[in-house]
């Protein structure tokens, strides 16, 4: 079964002119291409909350990686994230009931 994912990352390491991307295994996410990846977006109310406008196709039982990145508007890369790849398994994730059986999911983190 197909899920619909946000992702949404607290990040206060941004400057103005800066955003942060979602970059991982599934080709909605670059398939590991920065310049293909998910660029996420915040504003002023909600900073230093950075989110998805979109929702990624996610299979459920699909094994994802993924890491969130720094860029400038440009999409340069001005620091990925320094820790072993993010992993999510949403069928694996819902039988342990970290998120909802049915319906969209937020997955809110961290960077670090």
């Amino acid at each position: 079964m197909t899920r619909e994912v946000c992702f949404c990352v607290n990040c206060t390491d941004t400057q103005i002119g800066q955003h942060i991307r979602v970059v991982g295994s599934l080709p909605s996410l670059g398939s590991w291409n920065l310049s293909q990846s998910l660029q996420l977006a915040t504003t002023a109310g909600d900073f230093p909350l950075w989110r998805s406008s979109t929702l990624v196709a996610v299979e459920e039982d699909a094994h994802v990686e993924y890491k969130y990145v720094i860029c400038d508007n440009e999409g340069k890369i001005i620091r990925w994230e320094e820790r072993a790849n993010r992993s999510l398994n949403l069928a694996t994730a819902a039988s342990q009931g970290v998120c909802p059986t049915r319906g969209p999911v937020a997955v809110i983190e961290n960077f670090s």
